[in-house]
């Protein structure tokens, strides 16, 4: 599959904790890709982490290939947000 266009969306339930402390979340794109005989690159691995979270039961991240603003029911992928950071 290829992603074009990708939006993080962290969906939790509780307040930012302050300055410098809020929930934030970010991609890490692995920099070691398969390439195919034609010279084109493939397969890189992307990871979801999140920093300062305070999770609640049902707590999520999600990748989209959309904003989420334009709806949360299809993500490409989801976590469940169990501890205060993760990946």
């Amino acid at each position: 599959m290829q992603v074009t266009a990708s939006f993080v969306c962290l969906i939790l339930s509780t307040m930012p904790l302050g300055c410098f402390e809020e929930p934030t979340v970010f991609l890490t794109v692995s920099s070691i890709a398969k390439q195919t005989t034609d010279g084109k690159l493939e397969d890189r691995l992307i990871e979801i982490n999140w920093n300062y979270a305070q999770p609640e039961e049902g707590d999520w991240v999600g990748l989209f290939s959309h904003s989420p603003e334009d709806g949360i029911g299809d993500p490409l992928e989801t976590v469940n947000v169990t501890l205060s950071r993760g990946n």
